[in-house]
């Protein structure tokens, strides 16, 4: 006798996506996650990360691992730092961005230039700066690819930052992507005018 199949509660999915790659969720076509569906999703699931991707899908996203969460939260604090003198509107993960009718993605810290903050009007639109940290349930592969996807909607500036290797890779407009290992330092560039992340303060503290 074949036993039936038991309903997993969203409990037990929650605890098999700890530390495990982003869980994809295929919809019926005419189950369109609008913008107004997607918050309705994120205000009944307040503990839960949620992003959708351009082809419908709606993705559960892993809780990242201790080493990761410390990075990103001192990213966001050195970002933050200079942009209060700076403008513009920083972002963490909770915070995302609709990049098109579909697609509304969360990277861990991102920053939008204040005249773009003041003058978009629009709902779908991509920072200026992303910041993506990796964790151990996603593959440099699997990343590389989101910053790319990022830097197609017109983000100028991107860092993929790997802690546990502890390396940085540089995304920039023109399509050019620079590996650089155990950086000192974190420059803006042209995108983020006086911006200097001192990155000792992010590998001593992991």
């Amino acid at each position: 006798m074949v036993a039936e199949p038991q309903p997993v509660s969203i409990t037990a999915l929650l605890d098999q996506l700890q530390y495990r790659d982003p869980l994809p969720l295929r919809l019926p076509p005419d189950w369109i996650i609008t913008h107004e569906r997607f918050e309705e999703i994120g205000r009944l699931n307040p503990d839960v990360l949620f992003e959708t991707t351009a082809d419908g899908r709606l993705i559960i996203m892993p809780f990242p691992d201790a080493l990761s969460e410390r990075t990103s939260s001192r990213l966001h604090t050195l970002v933050g730092v200079w942009a209060l003198t700076a403008g513009g509107d920083v972002r963490g993960e909770a915070g995302g961005y609709y990049l098109s009718e579909l697609e509304r993605r969360a990277p861990d810290v991102s920053w939008v230039a204040p005249e773009r903050v003041q003058a978009r009007g629009q709902l779908e639109f991509a920072p200026d700066l992303v910041v993506e940290v990796r964790s151990p349930s996603q593959t440099i592969e699997s990343q590389t690819d989101k910053m790319r996807m990022w830097m197609s909607y017109g983000v100028q500036l991107g860092w993929l930052v790997d802690p546990y290797e502890e390396t940085v890779r540089i995304f920039r407009a023109d399509g050019s992507v620079e590996l650089v290992e155990r950086p000192l330092e974190l420059s803006g560039e042209d995108v983020c005018a006086g911006l200097t992340v001192d990155m000792n303060q992010v590998w001593q503290q992991l």
